[in-house]
């Protein structure tokens, strides 16, 4: 999956944007490139006001990751039941529950 910092990279390369010129006026260049690393998660204010300026949509990004999320989780369901082990079915099970996509867990379902 695509995480913020990244798609903050990419989208202000591609418009030929300078790390100071998206930071100006909203976090230090430094923090920026802290950013685009994945060395630190940006406050929420902060990664909004950068979103803005390179106009995203950060609806939309959220969207697009939950289907790829969805996606990836029915693949992987589907390769679980074609291998008919419910012990790989509860490692699937574990390996996506542990990101709280939602705040309602389905533990019987298994």
């Amino acid at each position: 999956m695509l995480n913020y910092s990244q798609i903050i990279r990419i989208e202000r390369v591609s418009q030929n944007m300078t790390q100071q010129t998206l930071a100006k006026g909203i976090c230090s260049t430094s923090y920026l490139s802290k950013i685009e690393k994945g060395h630190i998660v940006p406050r929420e204010h902060i990664r909004e006001a950068i979103l803005k300026r390179l106009n995203i949509n950060s609806h939309l990004l959220v969207t697009s990751q939950e289907e790829q999320f969805l996606s990836e989780l029915r693949i992987a369901f589907q390769r679980a039941i074609t291998i008919n082990r419910p012990s790989h079915a509860r490692i699937v099970w574990n390996h996506f529950n542990q990101f709280n996509i939602c705040s309602v867990e389905f533990p019987h379902l298994l």
